[in-house]
């Protein structure tokens, strides 16, 4: 919009972030996406972003499914962890029980460094792991 950064070049910025910091992932250029797995404390960590619209969307899903029975009491809690975080929010899908932690950035007016693009991940990942075991335990 204002010329800064389009959503092409951001999306070439965030493979040579992750490639600096030695991550291996998987890119699809035709889409803007980007995925690769870490290892979390309690369960691996699933890290996708998509770039569009101006925005560098960042999520972290979580490797399980939320049963139907189970739905109600997992969403009270992820409005509860919600309330105490600082940024993104946990959501849950009603259709299919994917859960995920998100977070976007938009740099429309302002091109993001390597640095604050791999802070971002960083921070999308660990507060996945954060919670990630607590969730699980409310569906078994």
């Amino acid at each position: 919009m204002f010329g800064k950064i389009d959503d092409e070049k951001a999306f070439k910025l965030l493979k040579q972030s992750f490639d600096s910091a030695g991550y291996r992932y998987e890119a699809d250029d035709a889409h803007l996406a980007l995925r690769a797995m870490f290892k979390g404390n309690d369960l691996p960590i699933l890290f996708e972003s998509r770039v569009y619209d101006g925005a560098l969307h960042m999520e972290s899903v979580l490797r399980f499914v939320v049963p139907k029975d189970k739905m109600q009491d997992f969403v009270w809690e992820i409005n509860k962890i919600n309330g105490n975080l600082r940024f993104g929010n946990f959501v849950m899908d009603p259709d299919s029980g994917k859960a995920l932690f998100a977070y976007a950035y938009l740099f429309e007016e302002a091109k993001p460094s390597e640095e604050l693009i791999l802070q971002i991940a960083h921070m999308v990942i660990g507060t996945a792991d954060d919670y990630d075991g607590r969730l699980a335990k409310l569906i078994q």
